[in-house]
């Protein structure tokens, strides 16, 4: 007994333990699945760069690029100049499409701008000699300026605004010359401030720092043993000047509210090793000890989400530096080489709502470094970069290209790995933007926030007339769009509909000029670009406007007449398969048909003798033949006569029909449908031939009166006869009675 329940036990607890560890395995191969499903969801692919394509040039490319749509092609092309002393324009695929030769190497950035409001975009550009250039966007010169008056090299880049608040941008400019200089649109001088020191290539930045909505110009220089940042109202006035202290100013201010305070902070570096954070007063904020001189023009943006922005700057110290809006380190990056003029653009690559920072070094590298500080990939080019990147997304896939120079004489186009699509590019470019002002772009629609002003567009919205074209797309493409205004050719389709989806002209409403707008032609289902549609002989415009034609269907009423024939050549009803209502078919009236015959389309009885022309087709007569027995009677008089309009002498008695209805050479009206009108067995042409009433029964011809008397009179006689051998009889029977 107490071996069974022994035994019992075991088993109990042997299958305990087999369940327990069955059911462990089974949790353990659930945990084990599910942590594999969770690496395989959630662990994305690194983000990766290469080399799309390159454009070998003639020289070092340090100038930096500018990437917009020059020719209003729809595609981007790439602007960059090269100690080649050649400004380059190159398509979206590497391609030449022109260059300019000027008379020195090229450092400076390229400006773009619709400087003269003509729809056109216009390309500033400063080489190392006297001159500012401008040029349109074919590559041909529109005018220059001599900025040396000295005959001293090294100007800034041109930065461009609307200093004075007249409607009209200005184009502002340093140069070696110890000049601050101001043009108007069209290449003259509105004025020129002397600094008294070297303003060297500090690129002008522009503010509106008092809120007089008028925009000051801040710009750097030095003198022997100090460097000053300059503030200088839009009449060229000194504001105040700021002492950086001693050396070079090449470094380029920006202008940002840092702190969020709604007042502006203007950021410059200075040989000195310092970066300095000015107030919009001229008055001191911070600075930080870049180390070494700095070169390098300060970026900014907000990378970690909190409303401050961050302030980035390469060193000739080697780091790339990161700073909180209050001048405190965030972290630094080392990039293996000085940075030089190389500064930081800022932008989210890959898409991930995290914003990436790039940057060249004189290792020879283009660094992409997070916004925590770490390396994210590096791409080697076969030289120092001097260069400061654009991001664009050239092929329209979603996802940025990064558009850099190198001292290995080449423009390189890199294109990025396991990114879906990138996000938003807040320091896009060298000095923030295409119109160099020195700010940042809030809303990424690559118009700055002080440009954004100028044309009365949104910071904060990157699509202002709300037409799915962001605002800088609008501005920044030839001809130009009104960025306010969603159909600026009032047609009825957005401005992105026509570039987007049909590919038409936003300027013009109706592309193909057949008096039909766009925006109509697709509501009807036409081409915007072809004026006939349907191919038949009548304009789009006209068939919906004038004829209430079908424009997409060239026989609208099925009548296998094209309606432009029933137009243009008859005449008739496009819309009516029938137009006169006589029975038969336009197509058939203007053609020999099944009838033989080509009718008036416009006239139910073609020859007017009151017959339709289908009438005289089923009586077998002409329809183009009022009187188709020629006997002087029409054919529609003739049915209502009842002869037969096929023959002129319908009762057969010689006498024509016409003859018999009227009082002719005969004198008399017959009926034409008997030939014995008056029914006295005598047909109408032997009395009228005998001279007697074809319509009096009783007058006979003599021949026949002749006749009637013998027979009356052998009648007579008979007559008498028979009554004489009565009343003989008559006597004989009486006699013998007596």
């Amino acid at each position: 007994m107490i071996r069974a329940k022994t035994s019992v036990i075991i088993l109990t607890l042997f299958l305990s333990i087999y369940m327990f560890a069955s059911s462990n395995t089974a949790t353990l191969d659930m945990v084990c699945n599910d942590n594999l499903e969770s690496e395989n969801q959630f662990i994305p692919a690194a983000m990766s760069a290469s080399l799309e394509w390159s454009y070998l040039t003639g020289g070092d490319v340090y100038s930096s690029p500018a990437v917009v749509d020059l020719d209003g092609d729809g595609a981007l092309e790439v602007l960059v100049g090269s100690h080649d002393d050649k400004l380059y324009c190159i398509n979206h695929t590497g391609g030449l499409e022109w260059f300019y030769q000027t008379g020195g190497d090229i450092y400076s950035a390229p400006t773009v701008v619709d400087l003269d409001n003509d729809g056109m975009l216009e390309v500033l550009v400063t080489p190392d000699e006297y001159f500012l250039h401008c040029i349109n966007h074919t590559g041909g010169l529109e005018w220059k300026y001599n900025i040396s008056v000295d005959g001293t090299f090294y100007p800034s880049s041109p930065s461009v605004g609307d200093i004075d608040d007249d409607g009209t941008l200005e184009v502002l400019v340093s140069s070696a010359d110890s000049y601050l200089y101001c043009l108007n649109h069209t290449g003259g001088l509105e004025w020129q401030f002397l600094t008294g020191s070297t303003a060297r290539t500090s690129t002008p930045a522009l503010a509106d720092l008092d809120g007089d909505d008028k925009l000051e110009v801040l710009t750097g220089s030095y003198r022997t043993g100090t460097d000053y940042l300059y503030c200088v109202n839009y009449t060229g006035g000194l504001v105040w000047q700021y002492t950086l202290g001693a050396g070079v100013i090449v470094t380029s201010p920006a202008v940002g509210d840092l702190d969020a305070d709604g007042t502006l902070e203007v950021l410059i570096g200075s040989d000195d090793g310092n970066l300095y954070c000015v107030n919009h007063t001229g008055g001191f904020e911070w600075q930080y000890p870049v180390v070494n001189f700095v070169e390098s023009s300060p970026a900014m943006a907000d990378l970690d989400g909190d409303g401050k922005l961050e302030v980035l700057i390469g060193s000739n110290n080697n780091p790339l530096i990161c700073l909180n809006h209050n001048g405190t380190p965030r972290w630094s990056y080392p990039t293996g080489g000085i940075t030089s003029t190389a500064s930081p653009v800022i932008a989210d690559l890959d898409g991930d709502d995290s914003f990436e920072v790039l940057i060249g070094s004189a290792d020879n590298y283009l660094h992409c470094v997070s916004h925590l500080g770490a390396l994210e990939w590096q791409y080697l080019t076969g030289g120092v970069i001097r260069s400061t990147p654009q991001v664009a997304d050239l092929n329209n896939d979603g996802v940025f290209e990064i558009l850099v120079g190198s001292a290995d004489n080449r423009l390189h186009c890199i294109e990025l790995h396991e990114v879906a699509a990138s996000g938003a590019a807040p320091w896009y470019r060298f000095h923030g933007s295409l119109f160099m002002t020195g700010w940042m772009d809030n809303d990424s629609d690559l118009l700055d926030d002080l440009t954004e002003s100028f044309y009365g567009t949104s910071a904060t919205n990157s699509d202002s007339d709300a037409d799915t074209l962001s605002d800088g797309f609008e501005v920044l493409r030839s001809p130009a769009l009104d960025p306010l205004d969603p159909d600026c050719d009032d047609d009825f389709l957005t401005d992105a509909e026509e570039i987007l989806t049909y590919h038409t002209n936003p300027h013009d409403p109706d592309c193909d000029e057949d008096s039909l707008l766009d925006g109509h032609e697709i509501d009807w289902g036409t081409d915007p670009w072809d004026d006939d549609s349907d191919d038949e002989g009548l304009l789009d415009g006209a068939e919906v406007h004038t004829h209430g034609t079908d424009p997409l269907n060239p026989d609208s009423d099925s009548d296998t007449l094209s309606d432009a024939e029933e137009v243009n050549v008859y005449g008739t009803n496009p819309l009516a398969f029938d137009s006169d209502l006589d029975g038969l078919s336009d197509f058939e009236e203007v053609t020999d048909g099944f009838d033989g015959y080509q009718t008036n389309p416009l006239s139910a009885d073609s020859d007017s003798d009151g017959l339709s022309d289908l009438e005289e087709i089923a009586y077998g007569t002409d329809p183009l033949d009022s009187d188709s027995d020629a006997d002087n009677l029409s054919d529609g008089i003739e049915i209502a006569l009842g002869t037969d309009p096929l023959s002129s002498d319908s009762d057969g008695d010689g006498i024509g029909d016409y003859e018999e209805t009227v009082e002719g050479s005969d004198g008399y009206i017959t009926d034409p449908t008997r030939s014995d009108s008056d029914r006295d067995g005598i047909d109408d042409l032997e009395e009228i031939d005998n001279g007697t009433d074809p319509t009096n029964p009783f007058d006979p011809p003599s021949a026949y009166t002749s006749g009637l008397a013998f027979g009356l009179a052998i009648g007579v006689a008979g007559i008498f006869v028979t009554l004489l051998a009565g009343a003989l009889v008559i006597r004989r029977e009486f006699g013998k009675q007596v």
